[in-house]
């Protein structure tokens, strides 16, 4: 099973994740993301729909953490995750393969541009990844 950890810092999980538009063509973006598992969707920010010269395919209503509905635009994008997988080589040695898993989602919006991370990584997602979360640990396979 391919696996990818990284340690808990700050009661955050951040990892690496690569937004494109499917069939464009275009490089992807690169961007912290935010591992949400309290998040039904994933979201990303206004800039990185501008880096990627995202179509957008329509509105969606959602209520925040503060309780109240807002409105968000939706577009549809590829987001890859790295997953690791220690490989044995023909001459015996253990290499580190990194590879993309993903999948393509309609996205919403983040209502603001925060500081430390470019994407949400929520439910719809995540929901197709083992994660374990103990010991100070994010562990996630697919």
């Amino acid at each position: 099973m391919a696996t990818f950890g990284k340690p808990i810092e700050n009661r955050q999980v951040l990892i690496k994740a690569v937004a494109s538009v499917p069939l464009s063509g275009r490089p992807g973006c690169v961007a912290d993301s935010l591992i949400d598992t309290g998040a039904q969707c994933t979201m990303i920010t206004r800039r990185i729909i501008e880096i990627l010269k995202a179509e957008k395919v329509g509105m969606r209503t959602f209520v925040g953490v503060n309780g109240l509905e807002t409105e968000s635009d939706v577009f549809v994008l590829r987001i890859d995750l790295p997953i690791a997988q220690d490989a044995v080589q023909e001459d015996g040695s253990v290499e580190s393969a990194i590879h993309s898993v993903g999948m393509d989602l309609e996205v919403m919006t983040i209502p603001y541009e925060p500081w430390n991370f470019g994407i949400i990584l929520g439910m719809d997602c995540l929901e197709t990844f083992h994660i374990t979360m103990w010991g100070g640990m994010f562990v996630i396979s697919n």
